[in-house]
C-alpha cells in the first residue's frame, strides 16, 4: 500500500475573495472556480472542490505571501508592521490527510491545524494505544492492534475507519514530518523579508509547531 499522510493547509473561499461559494456550489460551477482562483498561485486541491492544499505544493512567492497575508497578517498586505505580537499568533489551519494508492481517503476535521503530527505520532508511537486525539474537536481516534493502525473519524452520529499496515503507517509519519520541517524552513525563507531571522523563525514555530 501507497500510504500518504499529507501535511494540508486550509484556504477559505473568502480568503481567496471567493464570498459566493454557495451559489456555485449549486450551479455545479465550484470546482472549475476553485481551480480557476488557485493556479495563479501554483496552487491546485488535494482533491476536486477541496479547500485543503499540499505543503508541498507552495513554491513560488506569490503561494508564501498569500499564506503569510491570511493567516499571519489578517489579510493586510505582508509587511513588518502587520505581524502581530507572539502571544497572538496560532498555527495555520489544516492539518493532515490520508491518502491510499492515489486516493484521498480522509481530509483534516474542523479546527486542525499544521502542528498535529505531534499528536498523531504521539498516539502511534504508544503500544497496543486506542485514543482519541486531542486535536480540534477530538473527531479522530487511533489504535494499534496486531500491526495494524486503523484510524476511525467520528463525525455526524456516524463512525469512519481505515485500517493500514502499521509499517507503513510509520513511514508516512516519517516522511510528513520531513515535509512539515522542509515548508518551514521554506515559510521562514520568506519571513525574513519582513522581520529579523531569530523573530522569523520564531513566528515559523508558533505557525507550523504550535512551539511556545
Amino acid at each position: 500500500m501507497n500510504l500518504r499522510i499529507i501535511p494540508v493547509i486550509e484556504f477559505e473561499p473568502w480568503d481567496l475573495g471567493v464570498e459566493d461559494f454557495g451559489d456555485l456550489l449549486d450551479r455545479g460551477e465550484w470546482d472549475d472556480t476553485w481551480n480557476g482562483v488557485l493556479a495563479p498561485l501554483g496552487l491546485r486541491p488535494i482533491r476536486p472542490g477541496s479547500w485543503f492544499i499540499a505543503i508541498t505544493d507552495f513554491a513560488g512567492t506569490a503561494a508564501f505571501e498569500k499564506i503569510l497575508q491570511v493567516h499571519l497578517m489578517n489579510n493586510a498586505q505582508p509587511s513588518a508592521n502587520a505581524i502581530p505580537p507572539l502571544d497572538e499568533i496560532g498555527p495555520i489551519p489544516g492539518g493532515y490527510a490520508f491518502s491510499a494508492d492515489g486516493s484521498v481517503q480522509l481530509e483534516p476535521g474542523c479546527c486542525c491545524d499544521l502542528s498535529d503530527l505531534r499528536e498523531w505520532n504521539g498516539i502511534f508511537r504508544k503500544a497496543n494505544a486506542a485514543e482519541r486525539l486531542p486535536i480540534g474537536h477530538a473527531c479522530f481516534g487511533l489504535s494499534n492492534e496486531g500491526g495494524v493502525t486503523t484510524v476511525e473519524e467520528h463525525e455526524r452520529q456516524q463512525t469512519i475507519r481505515f485500517s493500514y499496515p502499521s509499517p507503513d503507517f510509520g513511514r508516512a509519519i516519517e516522511q510528513a514530518q520531513v515535509e512539515q520541517k522542509e515548508f518551514a524552513e521554506s515559510l521562514k525563507a520568506h519571513l525574513v523579508l519582513y522581520t529579523s531571522s531569530t523573530h522569523a523563525e520564531a513566528i515559523v514555530n508558533r505557525l507550523v509547531f504550535d512551539d511556545w
